[in-house]
């Protein structure tokens, strides 16, 4: 499922997980959880436009069949997955901006010391 959304970006809804093989079989022989149902849709990269990964939700609580994934759940996890990037994003934007911050502090006490010694 997973690798489906990543290679075509597209939103992957299964509702018959019980009736199909797949990694989520693997996961009921070790955890003992069951996946009835599933949702994935991609996270894209703001500035790549590309896909940097998928969130998926499992389980939908419903008792009826026409109640499963709707539009507006599609909707929903695609903002969730907006904003996680965005997050992620900015963590990194943050980072890269300590680490110039850093290295100017460095530069300017470099040459505050020229400056210090060019005038004694």
């Amino acid at each position: 499922m997973v690798g489906e959304v990543v290679s075509t970006g597209k939103v992957f809804i299964e509702e018959d997980l019980e009736n199909r093989t797949g990694a989520h079989t693997d996961l009921v022989l070790k955890t003992g959880f069951r996946a009835r149902d599933a949702l994935c849709v991609s996270i894209y990269g703001m500035a790549t436009k590309s896909v940097t990964g998928v969130i998926q939700v499992l389980n939908k609580k419903t008792s009826k069949r026409e109640d499963m994934y709707s539009d507006q759940d599609i909707e929903i996890l695609r903002k969730t997955a907006f904003h996680i990037q965005m997050s992620i994003e900015n963590l990194y934007i943050r980072q890269d901006f300590a680490r110039v911050s850093d290295a100017l502090g460095k530069q300017m006490k470099i040459l505050e010391h020229k400056i210090n010694t060019r005038q004694h």
